[in-house]
């Protein structure tokens, strides 16, 4: 059956904006039936406060907006969601500022050039973003994808809202994966335990993803639980809390990026080369991951 009627909002954007460059990034990181994307469609399920539905975003080239449809009971929520959708896709971002100061970059100029408007994708679940960064330690993308998949299937509850995208879960909360065994997973047992004690940690309240928090207060915090390195809590600043000084330096990705030979450079050539970089560096990244890639 068709889903219902949704509510209609059109999202303003700084330009230049190249949505592709953000769904294609959301894209190879998707959790099945949680959320779909295609160049110019990204739809999810959403749970906030003991409800749930979904959204879509869209986007026509050359409109000065996106388009956002919430199928969503309480209509209270509107600008909560409205607010986090602003966040995820970055809109509020002053990319012309951005781009004007990495383009003085002579290793990054040319990246800049090629992508105008580069936006640094954030997360609409905070705590979702976190399973997904520690599951992705050391795995490939997609590996990281069909894991976080099993679990929104094994743990999540049902999306009982009528959709066109074969959004069918709801992903769960920390107090479901607190006590979580994730048997049949194929979780390692190190991965089970961090996630645990992550889970535990956002109950407890000594993990908190509030947009008023310091972005080193996170990363102590984050760093305080076992199996969260410098890559993981460094990821999780860049799309949680959308901090745009957030690198982190051991991704081989980035360390492949700066390299001439496509081996990776080492580390401290990296922050070497960031410094001039600052306070963008997850822009920077951005650019760096994107030069991988055709969009």
């Amino acid at each position: 059956m068709p889903p219902g009627k949704p509510e209609v909002l059109a999202l303003s954007f700084h330009p230049p904006f190249n949505f592709r460059q953000v769904t294609g990034f959301l894209k190879s990181r998707a959790i099945p039936n949680v959320e779909y994307v295609e160049n110019d469609i990204y739809s999810r399920s959403i749970a906030i406060d003991g409800q749930s539905g979904c959204f879509t975003v869209s986007f026509a080239p050359n409109d000065p907006s996106i388009r956002l449809e919430i199928y969503f009971p309480d209509h209270a929520k509107l600008p909560l969601i409205a607010y986090n959708v602003k966040q995820m896709f970055d809109l509020n971002a002053p990319v012309q500022m951005i781009d004007d100061h990495l383009k003085k970059d002579r290793f990054l100029s040319s990246m800049v050039a090629r992508r105008p408007g580069i936006r640094l994708p954030g997360s609409f679940n905070p705590f979702e973003l976190c399973i997904r960064a520690i599951i992705g330690q050391q795995i490939s993308v997609k590996g990281a994808s069909t894991l976080i998949g099993r679990i929104a299937v094994g743990y999540g509850e049902r999306l009982t809202t009528r959709n066109s995208f074969g959004l069918k879960y709801l992903f769960p909360g920390p107090e479901k994966l607190a006590e979580a065994d994730f048997e049949g997973i194929g979780l390692t047992k190190a991965r089970t335990a961090t996630i645990q004690h992550l889970s535990t940690a956002v109950l407890q309240g000594r993990v908190s993803f509030r947009a008023s928090i310091d972005p080193g207060q996170l990363r102590k915090a984050l760093l305080n639980i076992k199996g969260i390195g410098e890559w993981t809590a460094q990821y999780i600043l860049m799309r949680t809390l959308k901090y745009p000084d957030a690198m982190p330096w051991s991704d081989l990705g980035l360390l492949k990026a700066i390299s001439s030979d496509g081996k990776p450079a080492p580390e401290k050539r990296l922050k070497e080369m960031s410094l001039p970089w600052k306070p963008y560096r997850a822009y920077a990244a951005m650019h760096l991951w994107s030069s991988h890639t055709k969009n």
